[in-house]
């Protein structure tokens, strides 16, 4: 062996002490301890406790704000349509099942053309006959329900009507109040005698101040301000809605 071979054997082997080094370093930490994984399902624990609540609050938001645009777009459609065919429409707003909802509310509503006015002779009452439901019956999602009381959905308490025709047809007898539009655009509500449950007895256009309907998702009472709403306000003279939000 000449001097040049001895000199490259006794050279030292670094790349190789140096892999063995970072070989011997991966081999000490892989995987986690019982204590490590047990910290860290701790802490996911706790921001989840924190978060949880917080991202609730914001789908049942969505929700509502959900239920609230397709009940204006409802009742936009219905003031288009008895601006369009020249006979009244009324939007109809179902009272909840209590047997199914525990919250006290209209739970449900539907699109209903009353047709035309029958003549004196055969109906004295000058009720609308040939009443046709042009949609089906909606149901809010998620615990929505429009609030029953008159502090907060005073449009919907000037009386309550069965459904003698069966258009809510999974709901023999429902009982609803209504919102109904003219040609014109604008807006009354049919009311009964001492706002008892019964037969049509006039049609009230009520004030401006008192011409609205609240949805909620909270189980309240009609002393409590719910936290989250969305409040529908129609104007009686043009039919025209808008918004209010907390």
């Amino acid at each position: 062996m000449n001097q040049c071979d001895q000199a490259q054997n006794s050279r030292p082997q670094v790349g190789s002490a140096v892999w063995g080094g970072m070989r011997s370093l991966k081999e000490k930490r892989s995987g986690f301890t019982l204590i490590e994984m047990l910290a860290v399902l701790a802490v996911m624990a706790v921001i989840l406790g924190v978060a949880a609540p917080a991202m609730l609050g914001v789908v049942r938001s969505f929700q509502l704000t959900a239920a609230g645009d397709k009940l204006l777009s409802t009742i936009q459609y219905a003031r288009d349509q008895a601006r369009a065919s020249g006979v009244p429409v009324e939007v109809r707003m179902y009272q909840a099942d209590s047997t199914v909802l525990s919250k006290d509310g209209f739970d449900g509503y539907q699109v209903v053309s009353m047709g035309s006015v029958g003549s004196v002779a055969a109906d004295s009452t000058g009720d609308y006959i040939e009443s046709q439901a042009l949609t089906e019956v909606f149901n809010f999602q998620g615990g929505v329900v429009a609030m029953a009381s008159s502090n907060y959905s005073p449009l919907l308490s000037k009386g309550t009507f069965s459904d003698q025709n069966g258009y809510h047809r999974s709901r023999t007898g429902a009982k609803y109040s209504a919102m109904r539009f003219y040609a014109d655009g604008s807006m009354r509500v049919p009311v009964t005698g001492g706002g008892q449950e019964g037969s049509e007895v006039a049609m009230v256009q009520i004030p401006m101040n008192t011409s609205y309907l609240t949805l909620t998702d909270e189980e309240t009472n009609g002393n409590k301000v719910p936290k989250n709403y969305y409040c529908i306000q129609v104007d009686p003279f043009t039919g025209k809605a808008r918004v209010y939000r907390p």
